[in-house]
């Protein structure tokens, strides 16, 4: 006899509206939140060079992402009053906190079959110190997948990475 999966995807659509209507509010209360501390100008760090980067269409640091330069340069050509490019480069990182946001909302809303579980997980994602401060400024990769062997130890049941 052949097995169910643990989670069968639900054809509510009344639910599955309600999962998109929660993410996508998430996402817009979460940039909104994102714009109104945006930095200004240009942070520390890598900031400076990844903006330039951005700006003229170029190379960064290896890996270089030239994704992320392709995108953030479409970002520091938006016809935006009053703003600098720093500011707009600054904005791509806050649009993508948003919709990485809306994304878990979504996905753990689908998977739980409970859409407020996805607005839990999502609103603690995007709110999190970590994740709010990098959405913020020009940044290309969270600090957290640097600890992440740490992160797994401390958070996760013993066993669970190395299950068969």
């Amino acid at each position: 006899p052949r097995r169910s999966a643990p989670h069968q995807a639900r054809a509510d659509p009344d639910t599955m509206d309600l999962d998109l209507l929660l993410s996508t509010a998430l996402s817009a209360v979460t940039l909104a939140a994102y714009v109104h501390t945006l930095c200004p100008g240009t942070p520390g760090g890598d900031a400076g060079e990844l903006l330039q980067v951005a700006l003229e269409l170029g190379i960064a640091h290896p890996p270089g992402y030239p994704l992320w330069t392709m995108m953030a340069h479409g970002f520091s050509r938006l016809p935006l009053r009053n703003t600098t490019a720093a500011w707009r480069v600054n904005l791509s990182s806050a649009v993508y906190g948003a919709l990485a946001a809306g994304t878990l909302s979504l996905g753990v809303g689908s998977w739980s079959g409970s859409p407020w579980a996805g607005v839990a997980a999502g609103g603690a994602f995007a709110f999190s110190p970590l994740v709010w401060e990098y959405s913020v400024q020009c940044e290309v990769s969270y600090e957290i997948t640097r600890d992440r062997p740490r992160l797994h130890r401390r958070v996760l049941p013993r066993g669970v990475l190395h299950r068969r």
